[in-house]
């Protein structure tokens, strides 16, 4: 998938493939707000663990393989992903 705001309106987010299964479309419309503010803000990783260099490893890697690594790129959007994941376990098992 790849996700990017409207040209016109901020508040809708353009999705390819233009049909998306149910399951997905559900999520993307339940995180609207979410993704809407990741596609106007971009992502900063907080400096926890090593979000910053994971974050930035997994980009250079999109930008060695030839890919795209635009805010709302495939390969974008799995290195958010995996680090928004990172960040939950590490603060996860820092629960007491």
């Amino acid at each position: 998938f790849e996700l990017a705001l409207h040209p016109t309106d901020p508040a809708l987010v353009r999705h390819r493939p233009a049909v998306m299964p149910d399951g997905v479309a559900a999520l993307l419309t339940r995180d609207k707000p979410a993704v809407c503010r990741l596609m106007r803000e971009g992502f900063t990783p907080p400096d926890i663990g090593d979000a910053p260099r994971l974050l930035a490893e997994r980009l250079a890697m999109a930008t060695e393989m030839g890919l795209p690594n635009h805010r709302g790129s495939r390969a974008w959007l799995v290195a958010v992903g995996e680090i928004i994941g990172h960040i939950a376990d590490i603060k996860s098992r820092s629960l007491p």
